[in-house]
């Protein structure tokens, strides 16, 4: 595992808390210390104070070069209501983020008291209202470590099937360059941005592998030896697939391309038709969050609005 910065961990820290208060599952919300504390010691510190004494501020980059590093986090409940914190990590490497969510569920695994082996479960994202500060979290001025362009999102739950065990899950991508005018380590960033990322980027290097299920589905069948349910949802494709250009949605099965259509002819008002299909998709436990990943797949594939550029003049 590469060092982590000491910017890193307080970055991840206060991420955590802010993704924490959008979701009431969590049953009791960390202090910022316990979290550093609990952070150092998965990097084999005795805690906070003795990490941030000993690794550097930031990472080490080159000016003008973006760099990477990919978090994958585990909050663990087990049937006692004991919580406990699992970490994993890589940095600038053509890695897969699949290999760093198998690493995770072993390390649940071993050093958790959660019973998981042969046992089901389901997941699932938390919808939220975008209720952080945007003064706080927006868009980062130069050269202000402090404020990072980030996504904020809620955790992953996975929930067992005898409702003993949940599992929150963090995927957490960072993204950082240093400007080129700095001769020297300043201890900040230029530019810097935060998301979670619940999957493999699609590369377009011939030698890269490409896994469109969720490091979720991953890190469970590592977890449990069981494959999860594949998860399927409502979709309004983006063109009219109707008679007289209406919409009618279709049935979306996570990590496919293909669909099925639906019997169910919702007009020609697409935005009508997205929040009828979004009631429904409610109505059987799956977010928003939870369609936009099942249905990433088939979206990278779809037909899409030809844009001419006499539209733009």
């Amino acid at each position: 595992m590469p060092y982590i910065s000491s910017f890193e961990v307080k970055l991840i820290a206060s991420y955590l808390l802010k993704s924490i208060d959008l979701t009431t599952d969590f049953p009791e919300k960390p202090k910022l210390g316990k979290l550093l504390d609990t952070i150092s010691k998965s990097q084999g510190f005795r805690d906070w104070n003795a990490m941030k004494a000993i690794v550097p501020d930031t990472p080490e980059t080159e000016g003008g070069n973006w760099c990477t590093s990919f978090f994958s986090i585990a909050c663990a409940l087990d049937e006692a209501q004991n919580l406990t914190f699992h970490f994993d990590c890589f940095r600038d490497s053509e890695e897969a983020r699949h290999d760093s969510a198998i690493r995770l569920a072993r390390l649940v695994t071993k050093n958790s008291a959660i019973k998981s082996q042969n046992i089901g479960f389901t997941y699932s994202q938390p919808d939220h209202d975008d209720c952080y500060d945007a003064d706080e979290w927006g868009p980062a001025p130069p050269n202000d470590e402090n404020k990072p362009s980030l996504c904020l999102s809620a955790p992953v739950i996975a929930i067992s099937d005898d409702k003993n065990t949940k599992v929150f899950l963090w995927w957490l991508n960072h993204t950082y360059t240093m400007s080129e005018e700095f001769s020297k380590r300043v201890g900040k960033f230029s530019s810097q941005s935060i998301n979670f990322e619940d999957y493999d980027p699609l590369s377009f290097e011939a030698s890269s592998t490409f896994n469109p299920l969720p490091l979720t589905v991953t890190f469970l069948t590592e977890m449990t030896g069981l494959t999860p349910t594949t998860r399927k949802c409502f979709y309004i494709t983006e063109l009219p697939n109707g008679s007289d250009d209406s919409y009618v949605p279709v049935i979306v099965e996570e990590g496919s391309q293909n669909v099925v259509l639906f019997d169910l002819n919702l007009g020609t008002d697409r935005d009508t038709a997205i929040e009828l299909v979004r009631k429904q998709n409610m109505e059987r436990g799956v977010s928003a969050n939870d369609s936009r990943s099942i249905s990433r797949k088939f979206r990278s594939v779809e037909p899409q609005e030809d844009i001419y550029v006499d539209d733009f003049f």
